[in-house]
């Protein structure tokens, strides 16, 4: 016989349960994507919108910074500095 008290406590353990591995689950995912975008050489520093389609992108590669003018149609070396040569470092 099923009291209330006993479906009470089943359900509060099956939600304890789904919860705890959702949460490994999002942990999991965390390391596997952090690992995956370890090995990138090319980090975005910095993105500025200026139009509605159009934006600078400042990257690092290898040491050095570029400068990319991006549009819907292309992009655009402005700018190539080598990381020693800036005058605000970060």
């Amino acid at each position: 016989m099923n009291t209330f008290p006993t479906q009470l406590i089943a359900t509060i353990a099956a939600l304890v349960i789904v919860l705890v591995i959702a949460w490994l689950c999002i942990k999991l995912l965390a390391q596997v994507t952090k690992k995956s975008r370890a090995g990138y050489r090319i980090k975005v520093i910095e993105s500025v919108p200026v139009g509605t389609r159009e934006r600078l992108v400042l990257a690092s590669i290898d040491g050095e910074e570029l400068l990319l003018g991006v549009t819907a149609d292309s992009v655009t070396l402005l700018r190539r500095t080598s990381a020693d040569n800036l005058v605000n470092k970060r």
